[in-house]
């Protein structure tokens, strides 16, 4: 989105700004009960240490703290489900 771009949706749950709480949609376009449910979402799953947002966790802990060599190691082991390459390739500079 442009920067001052006013949204009209929830990207979420689709209600428009005239149906949510106070008329607020964050930047990020969620309204302030998809956006409390999304973080509630986030913080149970890493709690938990199951889900997407687990593995996505996860994996930016070890390219922060390991050579992506061998975080492309352990993709390749199967220790990761699912392998975002555009961020391996950030990292290693190859972007």
């Amino acid at each position: 989105m442009r920067k001052g771009y006013v949204r009209k949706r929830c990207v979420i749950c689709g209600r428009d700004r005239a149906h949510v709480h106070n008329g607020f949609i964050s930047t990020r376009g969620k309204c302030a009960e998809c956006g409390l449910r999304a973080q509630l979402d986030n913080v149970d799953g890493i709690a938990s240490g199951h889900g997407p947002i687990y593995q996505r966790w996860r994996l930016g802990i070890a390219i922060s703290q390991y050579r992506t060599e061998v975080v492309g190691a352990l993709f390749e082991a199967g220790e990761f489900t699912d392998q975002p390459s555009a961020a391996l390739d950030e990292q290693a500079g190859r972007a």
